[in-house]
């Protein structure tokens, strides 16, 4: 009887869930997204390791969140949050980076994002929050 319970009581929990979203989706909230900042880019330059380095500086970024409120988008790609150069994402993980000087720099770990992701120089960047 208890895993019965328990499993109505989950499945009590999706059906709220659900309601939730779909009331979200009718009154159009789903979807939109707050962005009080922009700051618009293009890919200059593929490094030797495949990082895609941007003409968007450092000192453009100086009042921008570091966390995932910011999101980095390359071409079709996105990514959320600012990382310095040492940082501890996992491999394959598409992170921007930016250190306290030099451009931004979008990087999959581990590997090539140019190759990866079929970013060439000219692509545009946007970083928003």
């Amino acid at each position: 009887m208890k895993s019965l319970k328990a499993f109505n009581n989950g499945r009590q929990a999706f059906a709220e869930r659900l309601n939730y979203v779909l009331h979200e989706l009718h009154s159009g909230f789903i979807g939109k997204v707050s962005v009080s900042q922009t700051i618009s880019g293009r890919v200059i330059e593929v490094d030797s390791t495949g990082n895609l380095i941007t003409d968007i500086l450092a000192d453009q970024l100086g009042a921008a969140p570091r966390d995932e409120s910011l999101r980095v988008v390359v071409d079709e790609h996105e990514t959320f949050g600012l990382y310095a150069s040492q940082h501890d994402q996992p491999e394959m993980t598409l992170i921007a980076i930016v250190d306290q000087t030099g451009p931004l720099k979008i990087a999959l770990v581990g590997d090539s994002a140019s190759a990866m992701l079929g970013v060439r120089v000219g692509a545009p960047v946007q970083v928003l929050w």
